[in-house]
């Protein structure tokens, strides 16, 4: 028995030692967009800052492919906000919709890497390409939604009818805590810096469920519920831009 203990330890130490570690910090630029049913409408550009924890066995000489994992904790500040005017000037009708949802969330990866390098003699420059998924915890999620209706008379004297809806909160509790993304990065590295961009969709639905219930815009009003309604389900897309320096 002590014997085979020693041996998984003597293998398990000889993995480590081929292991090679990387710690990156890195921040960037995300663009969140939502699913309203038709397209995505674009939410904002924010910032994205975190540490990436890379493993991956010594390439071997020679061997211009190599695999590696990646994991690590980020912290995203971002939402979506969206202004909407309409106007039927035949009828004297007017609307506006304002919608402004903000999250933040820590974000846990699991990366799986192809590194490349293209040049034999370049030791120092690879590039890859990464599969995986990621946990988004939700931390805060505010919203707040305005809806004006405006009517004009044909008697320039009468005042406009004005019909107007609205409700902000804090909305955390509505929402699941933790929702998975799928993420597609493409990447570089040359010696200490590293840059990617990457491609992330949420797989569940990211609707406050419950909010239609006591929201004080009506569903037909309010752009996000009824966006939920066309599309059966809130999708966030993100894009991010990532600049990260290795240790």
């Amino acid at each position: 028995m002590k014997k085979t203990v020693t041996l998984l330890v003597c293998i398990g130490l000889s993995h480590l030692a081929e292991a090679q570690v990387n710690l990156t910090p890195f921040f960037g630029i995300n663009t969140t967009k939502i699913y309203d049913g038709i397209v995505y409408e674009n939410g904002g550009a924010f910032v994205v800052t975190g540490l990436e924890l890379e493993f991956a066995k010594k390439p071997r000489k020679h061997r211009h492919i190599h695999f590696s994992a990646a994991t690590g904790a980020s912290y995203l500040s971002n939402g979506f906000y969206y202004s909407g005017n309409f106007a039927y000037s035949a009828l004297n009708f007017y609307t506006q919709r304002i919608t402004d949802l903000k999250m933040q969330y820590a974000q846990i990866p699991v990366m799986f890497r192809v590194n490349w390098q293209p040049f034999p003699l370049v030791e120092d420059w690879k590039v890859f390409i990464g599969l995986g998924v990621v946990n988004n915890i939700l931390l805060k999620s505010t919203l707040e939604e305005k809806y004006t209706e405006v009517f004009l008379s044909d008697d320039v004297l009468a005042p406009p009818e004005v019909t107007s809806y609205e409700d902000s909160r804090d909305v955390t509790g509505y929402g699941k805590k933790g929702s998975l993304f799928r993420r597609i990065e493409l990447g570089m590295k040359y010696k200490r810096l590293q840059l990617s961009y990457r491609m992330s969709r949420s797989l569940t639905d990211l609707y406050r469920t419950g909010l239609e219930e006591d929201w004080n815009v009506p569903d037909d009003k309010s752009w996000y519920i009824e966006a939920h309604q066309d599309s059966g389900k809130t999708i966030e897309q993100y894009s991010e831009l990532i600049v990260g320096f290795r240790f």
